[in-house]
């Protein structure tokens, strides 16, 4: 096992990038690798799933080499990065849809599906989906709209009057909106608990939850009782959104309605997922949230990976990295990964485990939206300043006032801070 506390390097593709020069990159590497080069096992590190913390030379593949440089040039696979240089790119991709071809498009979504959710450029945020309903070609739109595509994404900074459903709504193309609101429909069935309602209602019932208007929120879920487990457009139940929103008093009132607290939205999260994602450095939710995931581990909500660090669980923590090393690089490129996670939740207990188990200090992300390969900014340390302290990357931090909280896992340990965390 070989280890390296060197810094990967910054990897750009040409202008016109050759598939044969990658391959040959890629052999470099394994060689690099092989021979134990400190810089390349640094790489490695960073951008391989299963190498986190080390490298075992003999267990380290070309296949291996190929899915390092594919993800240190900003794609999440070698056949990826393949289909790019093969010319899948954005811009061709959005070609074809205003041109309406459609099965050129098809074409391109089986090697690349990420371009549905793929801005055109750094400084045109406008995607696949607005051309296609610019260009009202219905065809287009329901093949993008089943493909993946958000019909609810805008352009910055007037993002509600910029999306795709917005312009078919301000247009006119009725039958359009039509096919949006259906593909939605059909989501929200796919994420809902079997035997349930689902209607656009759930959208009102959502909103009502999020502007603090309970009052409202319980009289819509009196109409039906089906609503309490039926989803939204993102999957999301009114419990995941009442424990995102931190309103302890509704996440009480939905499980004793019989809500059900392990229930994932499309993205995977449960309740306390978006409790834990929701604490923010520049919101007080970190006080509320101890309430809200009592209420939710009292219901038997499952202790994922991010609850695990929110509830300073050290040794679910462990076993998560010891199964599946990558989960230490994972994240978002604006909301960080994990270590950014630790840090706003004030858990300088939890930022020195993850730390000790490969993570990096920086957490920097690629920008998924963009296609151009682009790194984000190091979130935690960005993010510490809101809080008035600071990291090292020795993992010195001055963090706030503590939750001095305690839980009861459902394995019957108990987790909470060990103590306050203070300069060292």
């Amino acid at each position: 096992m070989l280890q390296s506390h060197f810094v990967a390097p910054v990897r750009r593709l040409p202008e016109k990038p050759n598939l044969n020069q990658l391959k040959k990159q890629a052999k470099a590497l394994l060689k690099a690798i092989q021979v134990g080069e400190p810089v390349a096992i640094a790489e490695v590190r960073a951008h391989h799933p299963e190498f986190t913390v080390g490298v075992t030379t003999h267990s380290f593949q070309l296949s291996d080499a190929q899915l390092v440089l594919a993800r240190a040039y900003g794609f999440g696979s070698w056949p990826k990065l393949k289909a790019y240089v093969d010319g899948v790119t954005v811009r061709r991709f959005v070609a074809a849809v205003e041109a309406g071809s459609t099965d050129q498009v098809e074409a391109m979504l089986r090697q690349r599906p990420e371009l549905v959710h793929t801005d055109t450029s750094e400084n045109n945020e406008l995607r696949g989906l607005h051309y296609a309903v610019m260009h009202r070609d219905l065809g287009m739109v329901r093949l993008l709209m089943e493909a993946g595509s958000d019909a609810r994404k805008g352009v910055y900074p007037h993002r509600d009057a910029t999306t795709a459903l917005t312009l078919a709504r301000d247009r006119g193309y009725a039958e359009i909106v039509a096919v949006i609101e259906a593909e939605e429909q059909r989501r929200r069935e796919r994420a809902s608990c079997p035997n349930t309602s689902v209607s656009p209602v759930q959208d009102s019932i959502n909103a009502a939850i999020r502007s603090g208007d309970r009052q409202a929120a319980m009289r819509l879920l009196k109409t039906d009782a089906g609503l309490i487990r039926a989803c939204d457009r993102d999957g999301a139940t009114p419990l995941h959104v009442a424990a995102q929103a931190m309103d302890e008093e509704m996440v009480a009132w939905l499980l004793e309605k019989g809500a059900k607290p392990n229930k994932r939205d499309l993205r995977g999260l449960t309740p306390l997922d978006r409790a834990v994602l929701a604490v923010d450095p520049r919101n007080d939710w970190a006080q509320k949230f101890p309430g809200v995931a009592r209420l939710l581990l009292d219901r038997g909500v499952e202790v994922t990976l991010h609850a695990a660090v929110a509830l300073g669980d050290a040794e679910r923590i462990r076993e998560w990295v010891a199964a599946r090393p990558g989960v230490l690089r994972e994240g978002h490129w604006w909301k960080g990964g994990l270590v950014s996670l630790a840090v706003k939740h004030g858990r300088a207990d939890m930022v020195r485990v993850l730390l000790d188990l490969g993570a990096d200090v920086d957490e920097r992300m690629m920008l998924e939206e963009l296609e151009e390969p682009a790194l984000s900014w190091g979130a935690p340390l960005w993010l510490r300043p809101w809080q008035g302290g600071a990291i090292s990357p020795s993992c010195c931090l001055t963090v706030g006032p503590i939750l001095t909280a305690t839980f009861t896992l459902p394995d019957g340990r108990s987790a909470g801070p060990t103590s306050a965390a203070t300069t060292r």
